[in-house]
């Protein structure tokens, strides 16, 4: 069963996934030259929104572990201001491809650093598995941003 501040991680976590997917379906309207790479990164995330979804659901229910560690509420917010600060310049047509993409990068370092998707444990091999293509997805997803600065 998930402690209350947990929920509120996991929560907060499902929400910054759906925003980069909002993002990034930005990105791909107003680069359009790029925008299969956008669209990806897109997909990806509302996949991951889902997955987390799923552990939400499956640690009511006792059947996953979820250990926060550092993450707190506070900086989840914290980095959701900033994306939405973000989402909101790119809502304005307020950016170039170029901080797109150091934008992108940022934002998905920052989830890899901060070890977003080590925090659930299961017995579940299934579960294990989907935990590890998210770490994996994330480093794909700054593989594909950096390529496009070339």
């Amino acid at each position: 069963m998930l402690k209350p501040y947990q929920k509120k991680i996991i929560e907060l976590m499902i929400r910054q996934e759906f925003l980069l997917a909002k993002l990034y379906t930005l990105f791909t309207e107003q680069f359009p030259e790029q925008g299969e790479i956008w669209d990806d990164l897109a997909k990806d995330e509302k996949k991951h929104a889902g997955w987390l979804n799923q552990f939400y659901d499956a640690g009511e229910k006792g059947l996953i572990l979820f250990d926060e560690g550092k993450i707190k509420t506070y900086t989840m917010n914290s980095y959701i201001e900033h994306l939405m600060g973000i989402l909101a310049r790119a809502e304005n047509q307020e950016l170039t491809q170029s901080q797109a993409i150091t934008f992108a990068l940022d934002l998905e370092r920052s989830l890899i650093e901060k070890n977003a998707f080590t925090h659930f444990d299961s017995t579940s091999e299934k579960t294990r598995s989907i935990l590890k293509r998210l770490t994996i997805e994330t480093e794909n997803h700054i593989k594909k941003v950096q390529s496009l600065r070339s």
